[in-house]
């Protein structure tokens, strides 16, 4: 009875062993897949934190983009001004040559002296 008891102990001891394996092998895919999802997790609140980094540029870069064209458009009207005004101070030069060249030949030449006595 003892010998029976010492044979049913060590298969029944086998037997334990031999579960307690399958139960470490069931559980590591169940491991395996907790890891992964725990990586998968990681890996989105990483890209939902670039996503949020890539947001606030791209509202940076729009709000650059506004102000920039702000200041084309006033460069582009301080632009038309000045040819505006250059074509007024040509016009005006114009006017100014003219009137020069005009009372050139309405005054009369100047007299010169010389010391030649004059013959009567």
């Amino acid at each position: 009875s003892s010998g029976i008891n010492a044979e049913y102990g060590e298969r029944a001891l086998s037997e334990v062993q031999v579960l307690k394996s399958e139960i470490r092998h069931s559980n590591q895919p169940s491991g395996y897949l907790v890891d992964s999802i725990k990586k998968r997790d990681e890996q989105i609140g990483k890209l939902r934190k670039e996503i949020e980094g890539l947001r606030e540029g791209c509202e940076e870069l729009k709000a650059e983009r506004k102000k920039l064209q702000i200041e084309k458009e006033d460069l582009v009207c301080d632009l038309e001004k000045a040819l505006k005004n250059s074509d007024r101070l040509k016009d005006l030069r114009q006017r100014v040559e003219k009137k020069i060249h005009m009372t050139d030949r309405i005054q009369p030449r100047p007299v010169v002296f010389t010391k030649e006595k004059l013959v009567s």
